[in-house]
């Protein structure tokens, strides 16, 4: 650590009768006058004149002089000058006018089984000011008692954002348009959005839009919605049919009628699903589902309320499927795939069966062809010889149209293959009871569910599912 810095009396210039003491950073002063010496024979200003002369360019402090000189306070240092320190500047900066973090959160199932996405979506109407810019301010200088200038360090700009949807006026970011405004890798951008304040109904007619759609209402029976963004709506879908290209939030629940059908790009939350088709590609949350064929790339969890349970039809999450209960007391069959579809077994075990099929037919294919071969050689341009070359034509040709199934099949399930593989980890897990009539199969293979189990976890294990129970307490409610 650096030390003060003593001028003592006799040196640089300072009379013998004074010793001035410099901080370590050069921004304090402090005078020591010597008793015995001359000190109280001179005046304020004649000490300030000979302090200027040591090098002290700051304004001293007059009445400790005074003081020091006419209380004779010899032989001690007081402070008699100090430096100023910088004044920081302040970076520029963007004020945001909504919640940037709004688009990495989930939505949540609330208690009374609404659906709250109001954390995780910022809608926008047009004109609204969504941002501001502050330009960067530039600090103020210090000094040190030396009168040496201390600049304040540097300050800079936030580089620019990229704007889509958006308009920049004055350094304030406006929306063009009705949306959702998101803000992600300094992208600024509002995404058109159709808001529709009541029912999508005949009234209302059918919905068609590139953006997200957003209905203050329900979407009801035998209407259709389609949307190259997300779908949101707070009440509920009757026995319609939603097509959206990313996340589908349904404020209440799905009450299929048997008729609904729903796509989703992306993931899906609602508070239940009943007699209704769901293709996701993303995640399912959700509180049940009941009588329902429902399929997602990612995986199901359906304990988001405490009943939670999967009951009738087929349910696949290809990396995991959830539930407190599955099944009913009164036996209603219920499937339940993980890792692998319904479609995928079955599509699977008629690919296998056609390729052994093939195979076989090519392997009788080819020994016609070397018997047809060898007789043709033997009879020559005969009559006979002529009919047997058109054969062997004709095996050759179904020859080579085998290899070209055959190589299709394989290419079809390698695929499936291939995508079943990335959800090789997959699990099926019942938390509290299941049924009778319930089947879990994982990755193509079927679970054996023992009477006397509760609830278990169900893990494929080479050609086998490894069946792990356990019972847990039901939440409270």
């Amino acid at each position: 650590m650096a030390e003060n810095k003593v001028i003592q009396g006799g040196m640089s210039g300072v009379p013998a009768w004074m010793d001035i003491m410099i901080s370590d950073d050069g921004m304090k002063a402090s005078l020591l006058l010597k008793s015995g010496g001359e000190a109280a024979f001179f005046t304020p200003e004649e000490v300030k004149d000979h302090l200027r002369k040591a090098g002290i360019q700051v304004a001293v402090k007059d009445e400790v002089i005074r003081q020091m000189i006419q209380e004779r306070l010899f032989d001690n240092y007081y402070l008699i000058a100090e430096g100023e320190s910088p004044r920081p500047g302040k970076n520029g900066y963007y004020e945001y006018f909504f919640n940037t973090n709004a688009q990495t959160g989930i939505p949540r199932i609330l208690p009374n089984g609404k659906v709250d996405y109001s954390q995780i979506i910022e809608l926008v109407n047009e004109g609204d000011v969504i941002a501001r810019y502050h330009s960067a301010k530039e600090g103020q200088n210090g000094c040190r008692v030396n009168g040496e200038i201390i600049k304040p360090e540097k300050v800079h700009d936030e580089a620019a954002l990229t704007l889509q949807g958006v308009k920049k006026e004055d350094g304030k970011y406006i929306a063009l348009s009705d949306g959702r405004v998101t803000l992600k890798n300094h992208r600024l951008k509002v995404d058109p959005a159709l808001n529709v304040r009541g029912d999508v109904n005949h009234t209302f007619g059918n919905v068609k839009f590139n953006g997200d759609v957003f209905v203050k209402g329900d979407i009801r029976s035998g209407m259709t919605v389609e949307a190259a963004g997300s779908v949101i709506i707070d009440g509920t879908v009757e026995g319609a049919h939603i097509n959206a290209g990313g996340d589908i939030i349904v404020g209440y629940g799905i009450q299929g009628e048997g008729k609904a059908l729903i796509e989703s790009g992306g993931s899906l939350t609602c508070s239940f699903i009943e007699a209704a088709v769901v293709v996701t590609t993303g995640d399912i949350c959700t509180g049940s589902i009941v009588n329902s064929n429902v399929y997602s790339d990612g995986s199901i969890d359906v304990t988001a309320e405490d009943k939670g349970i999967i009951m009738g039809g087929v349910v696949c999450g290809m990396t995991g499927v959830k539930a407190n209960m599955a099944g009913h007391r009164s036996g209603i069959h219920t499937e339940i795939y993980v890792g692998a579809s319904l479609e995928d077994t079955a599509i699977i075990r008629k690919l296998q069966r056609s390729i052994r099929s093939c195979m076989s037919y090519a392997e009788r294919i080819e020994k016609e062809e070397q018997d047809l071969t060898i007789q043709m050689k033997k009879e020559g341009n005969t009559v006979r010889g002529t009919r047997i070359k058109k054969r062997v034509k004709m095996v050759a040709e179904e020859k080579i149209q085998l290899g070209i199934n055959i190589g299709k099949s394989n290419w079809e399930l390698n695929r499936i293959l291939n995508r079943i593989a990335y959800a090789k980890d997959a699990i099926a897990i019942v938390n509290y009871k299941i049924y009778e009539g319930v089947d879990i199969i994982v990755g193509t293979v079927q679970a054996e569910i023992p009477d006397d189990i509760e609830g278990a976890r169900f893990v494929k294990n080479g050609d086998i599912v490894d069946v792990n129970p356990f019972v847990k307490a039901r939440r409270k409610k």
